[in-house]
């Protein structure tokens, strides 16, 4: 195969940005605290240089390192673009440089290319959709054994997003070979029983205990939120098929019997409940005249799962997302207090914003989520270099990440203007020119609590 000639003339990956990466302090009580290393939205493209996208095909991904490293183009990526080989390869390089050896990995879905198979197709309009979906295979394959070789000794803890089909963006099929590559691809590293992984291969969601140590009680439940999308289409699978209904019984379920155990809840999701602001927005009449407020999900669908979530909200610690590409959060409505929510950055550049990613640190004791530090990879700069940005107890005066301390957040940003300047650079991860940029401050506070039709409209219209 031609292939084999490429491999003769690669060279060892040594990372075209350098890192200027601080360690994490740890307590002043000595006991070492636990690190979860946090990433979303990767997007990553295999096809940026079409010229080596045929040995790619060809290649096992055992060579697939060696085929990228033949390329002549040598760039991190640029605001705009989804992520490349470079940009993927500084990216774990800075990982594992702000963490060796992390708890968990926790992947907040969204790790294809948007457009996977148009752009494939443009470059071999004579392949059939059968090929594609043999590449995309390879390509998850390819993705998971990186991450896999960067953390060998941690858990880790994927979930889907909606551009991680073969069939098409929000078209995720149940039981179709793509979920389970998917799956199989993860499997020794997620610590899943056989029962979970086999919801996991065939519907896309899962739950298993996070190996935080023999005191600690915390039930990842990881959802396949792409159902619960006025976007979704099962397309390429059966249409009797109910994934979206089925997805809330099981999920009712695992809240129960997690409850019953006295287990703690991490919620780990692609999507976000709540508002969708920038396409609510982005009509020329205001939601408050048109009364038309845009979802993440369907509104029946974000009603119950925000209802779930009130229910079970005293066992629940935390839910991560993604899907957004930004540094944001969110408060969802317990019995008590809210629920804390932190939707993790991109890796991606697509949408103008600098890639980014999390660690988060837990209280050595208690294994609650004490601080989240985040770095960025700046790349306007003529040599970009991955760096902390910043953490957010410090950033923001907080004394840890809790529902008061993000209380204690949100009050600020609806008033203080410093902290709104502060949280508008960190947003997009201080990129220069980013389309997401902030420019409605009361409709965004209010969507960051607010997550459905009426309290949004109490909130931002009267």
């Amino acid at each position: 195969m031609r292939f084999l000639g490429i491999l003769a003339l690669s060279f060892v990956f040594v990372g075209c940005s350098t890192h200027s990466i601080e360690p994490i302090p740890e307590p002043k009580s000595g006991l070492s605290s636990k690190k979860i290393l946090l990433m979303s939205d990767l997007h990553f493209n295999p096809l940026q240089d079409p010229s080596i996208v045929k040995w790619l095909i060809e290649a096992p991904i055992s060579n697939w390192n060696s085929v990228f490293e033949s390329s002549a183009l040598k760039s991190l990526g640029s605001y705009g673009a989804d992520s490349n080989y470079l940009l993927f390869k500084s990216s774990l390089l800075a990982m594992r440089k702000a963490n060796r050896n992390p708890s968990a990995v926790i992947i907040n879905g969204d790790f294809l290319v948007h457009h996977f198979e148009e752009n494939f197709k443009r470059i071999f309009p004579a392949l059939s959709h059968s090929s594609f979906e043999k590449f995309s295979e390879k390509t998850i394959q390819f993705i998971a054994a990186e991450i896999l070789k960067t953390f060998p000794n941690s858990q880790i803890i994927p979930s889907f997003g909606n551009n991680d089909s073969s069939c098409g963006d929000y078209k995720m099929s149940p039981h179709s070979e793509f979920m389970k590559v998917f799956a199989v691809s993860w499997k020794k590293a997620i610590h899943v029983d056989k029962k979970n992984f086999s919801t996991f291969e065939t519907k896309g969601y899962y739950s298993t205990l996070l190996h935080f140590g023999a005191t600690s009680k915390i039930r990842a439940i990881v959802l396949n939120g792409t159902y619960w999308s006025p976007r979704y289409s099962n397309e390429c699978g059966n249409k009797r098929d109910t994934p979206d209904s089925d997805q809330f019984s099981w999920l009712e379920n695992q809240l129960k019997e997690s409850e019953e155990r006295g287990e703690k809840i991490w919620l780990i999701n692609h999507i976000p409940a709540g508002i969708d602001l920038f396409k609510t927005f982005s009509e020329k009449t205001s939601p408050c005249e048109s009364k038309k407020i845009v979802f993440m999900y369907t509104e029946s669908n974000n009603a119950k799962l925000l209802s779930l979530i009130h229910k079970y909200s005293n066992s629940f610690d935390l839910i991560l997302t993604g899907h957004t590409h930004l540094n944001d959060f969110r408060l969802y409505e317990g019995k008590v207090n809210p629920v804390p929510g932190i939707t993790i950055p991109s890796i991606s550049p697509i949408y103008k914003n600098n890639p980014s990613f999390e660690i988060l640190s837990l209280d050595p004791e208690k294994f609650s989520p004490d601080n989240l530090y985040v770095y960025h990879l700046p790349l306007s700069a003529s040599s970009p270099v991955w760096k902390n940005e910043y953490n957010y107890t410090k950033a923001y005066d907080l004394s840890e990440i809790s529902s008061p301390s993000l209380m204690k957040l949100l009050d600020s940003l609806e008033s203080d203007s410093k902290v709104q300047d502060k949280f508008s650079r960190y947003f997009t991860a201080e990129a220069p020119s980013s389309n997401l940029a902030l420019k409605d401050w009361k409709a965004y506070t209010c969507g960051l609590a607010n997550l459905d039709s009426e309290s949004f409209s109490e909130c931002y219209c009267e």
